[in-house]
């Protein structure tokens, strides 16, 4: 446990000393929120403020970006420099490095959360429950969780020298096509039937559902664990054939 914790604040440090990290993850989202919210905070989506729905959207937004531009990045890194090699050699069991890695972006993406529900509740008075702040943080953890295993397969995949430009793409992708810019409705028919397919918008569209008060469906949770276990089962193959 202690070899654990310890590499967690290592791994900690070092995520939060990026500046991708800094603007992606907290800067970008935070900021684009309060403009975005001061200009179109009359309007009205889904039964929800639009302050209550662009809080979602940044959330997932920011956590996405962590996934993709943060943790694709620092493994396609590491395994260029050989870093995951050189693992071996030391008492450091390969799946505490890995889990130190999942569990800062999980502590990292519940910050984020934290940071966005302050900064609504001061700009626009944003304020839910206890208990609907505890089924939305379990529900962008679980969000996160497919997040993760997309940027762990991309940087087991790919290689550093392009990771950063093809996750980047992934990336914006994901979030234009998610409905995290937008409602899904103002996309054309053939991006709405796409988007259905993407974890980005299970993850928004079942964040802003418990919020309005309207029926979950179970199968947008079902769907976000098939996405984390497909996600995590290829990159756990991936990470032995690349540790041999």
């Amino acid at each position: 446990m202690k070899m654990f914790l310890a590499q967690v604040k290592v791994e900690l440090i070092r995520t939060t000393r990026s500046k991708v990290f800094l603007f992606f993850t907290l800067l970008f989202p935070s900021v684009f929120y309060i403009i975005m919210t001061n200009a179109l905070n009359e309007q009205k989506f889904n039964g929800l403020t639009f302050a209550e729905y662009y809080l979602v959207s940044m959330a997932v937004f920011g956590i996405l970006s962590l996934s993709l531009n943060s943790l694709t990045s620092q493994i396609a890194f590491e395994r260029k420099t050989r870093w995951i090699h050189f693992l071996q050699l030391t008492p450091l069991p390969s799946s505490i490095y890995l889990l130190s890695k999942l569990t800062v972006q999980s502590i990292l993406s519940l910050l984020l959360f934290l940071v966005l529900s302050i900064i609504a509740y001061f700009t626009h008075g944003v304020l839910f429950t206890y208990f609907e702040y505890v089924l939305l943080g379990v529900t962008i953890l679980i969000g996160s969780l497919s997040f993760q295993g997309l940027g762990l397969f991309l940087g087991l995949i790919l290689k550093a020298d392009y990771a950063q430009t093809v996750s980047s793409l992934i990336f914006i992708t994901c979030s234009v096509l998610g409905g995290v810019f937008q409602p899904l409705e103002l996309l054309p028919t053939f991006f709405q039937n796409v988007a259905v397919w993407l974890p980005t918008y299970q993850s928004a569209q079942t964040s802003r559902e418990l919020i309005a008060g309207s029926d979950v469906y179970l199968l947008r949770y079902a769907s976000l664990l098939a996405y984390t276990v497909l996600f995590f089962a290829l990159s756990t193959w991936l990470f032995s054939r690349r540790m041999k």
